[in-house]
């Protein structure tokens, strides 16, 4: 029989050999007693001894009866909880315009920098590294200078002539994504979400392009990652102009330094510590902004599933949540 715990409402599911017993809720440990089945029909009589009593119920699982525990009061099963999600439409049409929001937020966080040893002396964000900026720490270059003045340059250069003086080139695939994939791609989500609430009225003109508002949107964003990934494989500008500081120094090298392989090799592993002094890497905050760039690709992509559901039910996600 299915019952509710008088003592946490919820449902238990009890064998009928235990009606009218004391038992244990599995849940909230709480004593209560088994409500009783409906009494069978009494025989033709005036006494007690008269009464006909139903006979008792057949064994569970192959003559195995269950037993309650010595405490008296056996835990019955629980059935499972179901867990119901919903994702409407017009909370969907905002996950790309969220992430596009943010991702244009993140564009003044640092994405690329020098962190030697973890500690920050130089780094600069999208629109820095799209225009040039060299974010060299002074008290870093002054240092950089004070030892490149005292230390001896036989092979190859322990430090580096570069410092906050020497010149950053652009960002080639900074500056179209900061300048016209990512502001295109959010103006054309925050348009097509008040489109589709029938809050913004569309020009005649553009009316045959609103079923593929979504398609364009999509291929925006791919744009605007695909130029992200490309800048990072080729390298940042503040990188390239480190590593092109280094060339110019190996090319500086005596040919007697690199008559032979072994010393050619001396020569640029030599070249490799120098750089891996500057620490060059990318920052969390870039992460997290192609990380987004794939959430608003696949907002979009999920909004324009549901246009083509028409009127049917939002999708419903369930699981079952059991509780011990």
């Amino acid at each position: 029989m299915n019952i509710l715990c008088p003592n946490c409402q919820k449902q238990l599911q009890v064998p009928d050999q235990f009606a009218g017993q004391l038992m244990k809720c599995p849940l909230c440990e709480g004593a209560f007693t088994v409500p009783s089945l409906p009494k069978a029909s009494v025989g033709v009589g005036t006494g007690p001894e008269s009464a006909r009593r139903m006979p008792p119920p057949p064994p569970l699982g192959g003559g195995a009866t269950a037993k309650p525990k010595p405490d008296g009061a056996p835990k019955p099963t629980v059935a499972p909880t179901p867990v119901n999600l919903s994702l409407e439409r017009r909370v969907a049409l905002w996950i790309a315009p969220g992430a596009l929001a943010a991702v244009l937020l993140l564009t003044f966080f640092p994405w690329y920098g020098m962190y030697p040893n973890g500690e920050n002396v130089g780094s600069t964000n999208a629109w820095g590294a799209a225009f040039g900026s060299n974010p060299s720490d002074e008290v870093w270059s002054d240092i950089n200078r004070q030892d490149r003045s005292s230390s001896s340059q036989q092979v190859f250069p322990v430090i580096l002539p570069f410092d906050a003086s020497s010149t950053v080139g652009y960002g080639y695939l900074l500056l179209p994504f900061l300048l016209l994939f990512l502001p295109a791609a959010l103006l054309l989500s925050v348009a097509s979400a008040l489109v589709s609430l029938g809050r913004l009225a569309v020009p005649p003109p553009v009316q045959p392009l609103l079923p593929l508002r979504s398609i364009l949107l999509a291929a925006v964003i791919v744009l605007a990652f695909l130029a992200l990934c490309m800048q990072a494989v080729i390298g940042f500008p503040l990188e390239n102009a480190i590593l092109e500081v280094a060339q110019h120094e190996l090319s500086q090298v005596s040919p007697d330094m690199r008559s032979t392989p072994e010393k050619r090799r001396a020569v640029e592993l030599r070249m490799h510590r120098t750089l891996a002094q500057f620490g060059l890497r990318t920052t969390v905050w870039f992460h997290l902004t192609l990380l987004l760039l794939i959430v608003a690709l696949g907002g979009t992509l999920f909004d324009y599933w549901l246009s083509r559901r028409g009127d049917q039910a939002p999708p419903l996600f369930q699981w079952k949540r059991w509780t011990a």
